[in-house]
């Protein structure tokens, strides 16, 4: 049986985006994304494979009766966040 570990990072926004299969663009933010990997790997090594990629909604702070979370790929995250960021100087979301 394989170990499953789930780690949230946060990623911020500085302007409203859409995501792939989003009806209606986000507010700028600080949003919550839920990472869940698998291990994988035999007696001499061990590593982590993604399995799922979560984006919460609202972004964090917000107060709202309702709160989601969607699918999304790494590539969606990482290209929605590269879009929004018109100044150098910002990491990207982790990987």
């Amino acid at each position: 049986m394989s170990a499953v570990r789930s780690r949230r990072i946060e990623v911020t926004f500085r302007h409203p985006f859409r995501l792939p299969g989003f009806l209606n663009a986000e507010p700028a933010g600080v949003y919550a994304v839920e990472i869940e990997e698998e291990q994988i790997g035999g007696m001499n090594t061990i590593g982590f494979l993604r399995t799922a990629t979560w984006f919460n909604v609202p972004a964090l702070g917000v107060k709202s009766s309702v709160s989601r979370a969607y699918p999304i790929t790494q590539e969606e995250l990482d290209s929605a966040w590269e879009a929004d960021q018109t100044a150098g100087g910002k990491e990207q979301p982790e990987k």
